[in-house]
């Protein structure tokens, strides 16, 4: 799948991902099944609907300062929207740095320290 850009992608990548575990920020493990429009997950008694994660990918994309955590969502069913939002923008990065490794330096490097050459050492 290409970059999560709407609600659709997102949508999408939810379908794609329907029945797998995932953890809440407070490490909850949970699963959902969508059915229709409505995400059902499986710590929640009630559905979480897609217009609920189009606004929050939106919100996310529109002001990412703002969004520090699930509550910062202002949505029913923050934890599970905020999980699985992060969830599949990671993927997305991990796609993304995949592809093309100048996306994302920082993944998978390490830093190493060179250590000083001495002024006084001859090169060989």
């Amino acid at each position: 799948m290409g970059e999560i850009t709407s609600g659709e992608a997102l949508w999408e990548w939810l379908l794609q991902h329907e029945g797998q575990s995932f953890y809440t920020k407070k490490g909850l493990e949970f699963t959902y099944y969508i059915k229709g429009g409505e995400l059902f997950a499986s710590r929640r008694e009630r559905s979480i609907t897609r217009s609920t994660f189009e606004y929050a990918l939106r919100r996310l994309r529109e002001r990412p300062q703002e969004v520090i955590g699930p509550k910062s969502l202002n949505v029913y069913g923050a934890p599970y929207v905020y999980a699985l939002l992060c969830a599949a923008l990671e993927a997305e990065e991990d796609n993304l740095s995949d592809s093309s490794p100048m996306l994302s330096p920082h993944r998978g490097a390490k830093i190493t320290e060179k250590s000083p050459m001495k002024t006084d050492e001859k090169s060989p």
